[in-house]
């Protein structure tokens, strides 16, 4: 278990890595599927809109690696006490460098308000699956499958996100393949992250 004084560190850790993933992916502004986007499916959302919930389920996968990690769960799986948030991870998991499979699978979960990722989290009821995978830590493919929920359904209207991309850790590699889909718009990650 992480002691007290620790904690802080790990999540900002963990914070700092889902954002390097984040800024990773949004070097892919060309490299989008050629294939035409859907139709949208449900009301438009803005660039800005789309970036929040993206940075909410961003938050979820962060927070669910932290539990993880802060409770030392040793059968490769750890739930919320409601059970509205699991991760499980494959037997070759290394959390510090990043290589396994993580799946996140998420029953209309929010973040408690008194949580420290309630810190800027926007207030999405999630529900669906993120999963993390990479072979060696190197080259990580981040895939979302989400429905999601709004006390504020005006100011908030993304209701499915879809997401799929892959890209390297390194620099020197950092093209990306896939696609970012909020209500059926493709969008891609550079204007998420201006939107930030």
């Amino acid at each position: 278990m992480i002691a007290p004084q620790n904690a802080h560190g790990t999540v900002r850790t963990l914070l700092a890595a889902a954002l390097t993933l984040f800024l990773l992916f949004s070097c892919s502004a060309d490299d989008r599927d050629e294939a035409a986007p859907p139709a949208p499916t449900e009301a438009p959302v803005t660039t800005a809109q789309a970036g929040e919930v993206v940075s909410d389920a961003m938050l979820v996968a962060s927070q669910a690696l932290y539990l993880a990690i802060a409770t030392g769960a040793s059968d490769r799986q750890v739930a919320t006490d409601n059970g509205r948030l699991s991760l499980a991870w494959s037997e070759d998991a290394d959390f510090l460098s990043g290589a396994g499979v993580y799946e996140i699978e998420l029953d209309r979960y929010a973040i408690a308000d008194d949580d420290p990722f309630a810190l800027a989290y926007h207030g999405y009821l999630l529900t669906g699956t993120i999963t993390l995978r990479s072979e060696t830590g190197a080259r990580t493919r981040l895939a979302v499958d989400l429905e999601t929920d709004h006390a504020d359904p005006e100011l908030y209207p993304a209701r499915i996100v879809e997401l799929d991309l892959s890209g390297f850790a390194d620099a020197e590699e950092s093209a990306t393949v896939g696609y970012v889909r909020i209500n059926g718009q493709e969008f891609t990650f550079a204007e998420l992250a201006e939107a930030f």
